[in-house]
């Protein structure tokens, strides 16, 4: 480890560098947001990230009349499974208000069978296995499924696809739960952090 704190310096400068000359981003989002305690270089990195995924928005969807007034909410994530995401949010689908929202699973994950997968499709009313889907494809299957919150609970975590949320395809897009930080993304409209997680943080004036 000796040496660990200059090496985490010198990446630092290097982004910034690299960056102000317009140049893909060295370092992920996901270190920028827990490694430097930075929410000016998580920001820049997540930016750049983006903009890289600046897809021209959906047109809007030829939904059929709602059979009722509920809005729908759409989950995004790989993590409904035996995971750290499927744990935390096992009780989340059941306590929404059923009679004011429609609860959608959007799985870009793969299915490993688990109880706890099953559990959570049985708590949705409705399910889209995206996983197989091109990002594109997937964003209009969003779209045209009626949702209208998007509340996307991977952004930039391990084989991300934020390419999905950059078309699109929801009203209304926001961050939530599985990446601590903002996403850095011009899609998505809000972002909800917990205290612990994600602190406030004074902006250098």
């Amino acid at each position: 480890w000796d040496g660990l704190d200059n090496t985490r310096v010198a990446l630092r400068d290097i982004t910034y560098k690299t960056l102000s000359r317009g140049q893909p981003s060295p370092m992920r989002p996901f270190m920028a947001a827990t490694c430097y305690g930075d929410p000016a270089l998580a920001l820049e990195v997540g930016a750049a990230e983006s903009r890289r995924l600046n897809f021209k928005s959906l047109a809007p969807a030829i939904v059929k009349q709602k059979r009722d007034d509920r809005l729908t909410v759409g989950y995004l994530s790989a993590g409904f499974c035996n995971h750290p995401t499927g744990q935390l949010v096992r009780r989340l689908f059941t306590h929404h208000d059923h009679k004011r929202l429609r609860v959608a699973m959007l799985d870009i994950g793969v299915d490993d069978g688990s109880d706890l997968l099953r559990e959570l499709r049985g708590s949705c009313a409705m399910v889209l296995d995206l996983q197989r889907l091109s990002d594109h494809s997937a964003a209009l299957a969003i779209r045209d499924a009626g949702v209208d919150i998007l509340v996307d609970l991977h952004s930039w975590l391990q084989n991300h696809r934020m390419a999905i949320a950059a078309h699109r395809p929801c009203p209304v897009q926001v961050s939530w739960l599985g990446f601590p930080g903002t996403s850095g993304s011009s899609a998505k409209t809000s972002c909800a952090w917990a205290a612990v997680t994600s602190p406030t943080i004074p902006t250098p004036s």
